[in-house]
């Protein structure tokens, strides 16, 4: 159930909750132009989603979304944490009886 759960994208949360953060604080900098706000309520909702998904492709937010990123797990780290998180990933699995060995992998 895990992997099909990280399959359909369940497991996304972050990276959605990283990129509304890069084109928020894009966004902030827009509405802090003058009659900016005034202007965006005379757009139709449909056509502001769209210039935000077409924001979301500019260089400063992929900038903005690469800073915000946090730096990769060094190895060590990542087997250090499956090694102390190993025993109760196994209790959960059990108890939930789903197949949760692909949470021990140590990369």
């Amino acid at each position: 159930r895990g992997r099909e759960l990280a399959r359909r994208g369940g497991y996304r949360r972050g990276s959605d909750e990283l990129e509304a953060r890069a084109r928020q604080d894009v966004v902030a900098r827009l509405k802090a132009l003058p009659g900016f706000a005034a202007a965006t309520r005379l757009v139709p909702a449909r056509a502001r989603a769209a210039a935000y998904r077409r924001l979301g492709m500019l260089p400063t937010v992929a900038r903005r979304r690469a800073e915000l990123s946090p730096p990769p797990m060094r190895d060590e780290t990542r087997r250090e944490l499956a090694a102390y998180f190993r025993p109760h990933n196994q209790r959960l699995a059990r108890f939930l009886g789903w197949d949760l060995t692909h949470w021990n992998v140590e990369g």
